[in-house]
């Protein structure tokens, strides 16, 4: 039993002296290893260099991705007001600054001069697809007020005349305290100086303005010509011809607005046609007109004119050849419809389609009532409709 309790001890203290040594070789490999990273460590940040200033970085350094950047530049150099990184050179964006990086790579561009633009619009195309727009491409796309020119990029208004088709686009202030054009609805300068009675005329309509009494004459040798050669609407007789304002015209449709003699009129023109009634022995009495007198405002487009002066000529013809008296509807319906039919023949379409929606009981409604039976009747139907 002895020899083995020796051996045993024995055992036991070869163990104790390898367990020993294990523990000193582990506390010796983790110094050394200790010694290498904090070399490692020291040798790296001796090497390591700012990315701005290309300095060697000691103490502290900030790190964005791959680039580290020293203390000194993060404090003294403006930041990127996109990325955040701290930057020597940089562009001015309307005001906000952008590193070179942002600039060509992340900032949205605009769609029509692909200029880099840190604040865009969105704006509808013809195509009816958003795109993004610096400001100056946007007010180029939106267009400017054509009374004072300032941009359309705020709250704006179109307008569309009825009787020339053509569209006028306006700023909020000018759609408020602008005038309208007496003949086609569009605005006129607040500023403006209107005629001596009172109308203001845009200047689109002054471009072919007429104003003396021979630009007028001429209007109705034309209309005259239509009527003989195009309608087969033969005048008998040379109705004169007057220009007036707006209040003396307007007294005299007032004037003649029971009489007999009076077949129409409204706030640009006015036909008046005298008649001679006479009884022979036999008591029958004939009537016979007399004479014819057009009244028309002075300074007025040259279209308009001849919508007009179709107008008042038509009730001239209808009155060499119906004596009875004629509801208002059928009177002013014939002589818009000669007038539509005149303006056709002139090529003045969008003038004479405009007059077809007239929204009055008498003047449009008269007219679509014979459009419609001459669509039925043929133009004839409707001339012996009007003179039976």
């Amino acid at each position: 039993m002895k020899p083995i309790k020796s051996e045993i001890k024995y055992r036991l203290k070869i163990k104790a002296d390898t367990l020993h040594t294990l523990l000193i070789l582990l506390f010796i490999t983790g110094l050394i290893l200790t010694m290498i990273t904090a070399v490692s460590k020291s040798a790296s940040a001796q090497s390591m260099q700012c990315s701005i200033c290309g300095k060697t970085i000691r103490g502290d350094y900030w790190k964005y991705g791959d680039k580290v950047i020293c203390n000194q530049c993060k404090n003294s150099l403006p930041t990127c007001e996109m990325c955040g990184i701290p930057m020597k050179k940089f562009y001015d964006v309307e005001g906000h600054k952008i590193c070179p990086d942002c600039y060509n790579n992340k900032l949205t561009r605009c769609e029509k001069c692909n200029t880099p633009i840190y604040t865009y619009w969105n704006w509808e195309g013809p195509d009816g697809k958003t795109h993004k727009l610096c400001k100056n491409c946007l007010e180029k796309a939106m267009g400017y007020c054509e009374l004072c020119g300032k941009s359309l990029t705020g709250k704006s208004w179109t307008v569309t005349s009825d009787s020339t088709g053509r569209t006028g686009k306006y700023c909020d202030y000018c759609k408020n305290h602008s005038h309208t054009c007496f003949y086609c609805s569009l605005l006129v300068p607040w500023n403006a100086q209107p005629l001596k009675d009172g109308r203001y005329i845009c200047s689109y309509c002054r471009q072919t303005l007429l104003s003396q009494q021979s630009d007028f004459k001429k209007i109705k040798s034309e209309v005259n010509s239509v009527f003989a050669n195009e309608l087969n609407l033969k005048l008998n007789h040379n109705p004169s011809l007057s220009l007036v304002d707006l209040p003396k015209l307007k007294k005299l449709v007032k004037a003649n607005q029971t009489s007999e003699n009076q077949s129409g009129g409204d706030n640009m023109g006015l036909y008046v046609g005298t008649k001679l009634i006479t009884t022979d022995s036999k008591g029958k009495k004939t009537t016979k007109l007399q004479q014819g007198d057009i009244y028309i405002l002075n300074y007025m487009p040259r279209d308009v004119a001849v919508w007009v002066m179709a107008h008042e000529m038509a009730h001239g013809w209808y009155e060499e050849r119906v004596f009875t008296h004629k509801d208002p509807l059928i009177v002013e319906g014939f002589a818009e419809w000669v007038a539509y039919h005149v303006l056709k023949q002139k090529g003045l379409n969008t003038l004479a389609e405009s007059i077809t929606k007239r929204e009055d009981e008498v003047y449009g409604k008269g007219l679509r009532f014979l459009l419609n039976m001459e669509k039925e009747r043929g133009f004839k139907g409707v001339l012996d409709y009007v003179t039976r």
